[in-house]
């Protein structure tokens, strides 16, 4: 990754960051997006996304909290893929170590039943050299 991609990178991640917090201050002060069907069928919006619109443009609230949203989802789909990843890995050098104590225990088996029939061999050695 070169200076130029990480620059665009902390870009977006800045503008999002700011959307986030445009959209979490609305949350937290009581400044709902949510929009409340009166019987004309008109819709009563809250302070907040009306002084956006009307200071940058009508949509222009929505177009933020979509993008917001559209971008939390994003960092969590990328979030879950990291995370698969490092389970896949660690389930990967789970099973590779258990294959290596498999080997492990068959080496060790092989050079005990060898070293067994060494033994004997001498012990047979022994024996016919003493009768």
């Amino acid at each position: 990754m070169n200076w130029k991609n990480i620059g665009r990178r902390l870009k977006q991640i800045f503008c999002f960051s700011i959307a986030v917090l445009v959209v979490c201050s609305g949350l937290m002060f009581g400044w709902s997006s949510d929009a409340i069907a009166v019987p004309d069928a008109t819709t009563v919006r809250d302070p907040f996304a009306q002084g956006i619109d009307q200071v940058a443009g009508e949509g222009t609230a929505n177009q933020i909290e979509g993008k917001a949203t559209e971008d939390l989802g994003r960092i969590q789909r990328q979030v879950d893929q990291a995370v698969s990843q490092i389970d896949g890995g660690v389930q990967q050098a789970k099973g590779r170590a258990q294959k290596d104590i498999g080997r492990t225990q068959q080496a060790v088996e092989e050079m005990t039943d060898a070293a067994q029939e060494s033994a004997e061999g001498i012990l047979d050695t022994a024996k016919d050299l003493l009768n």
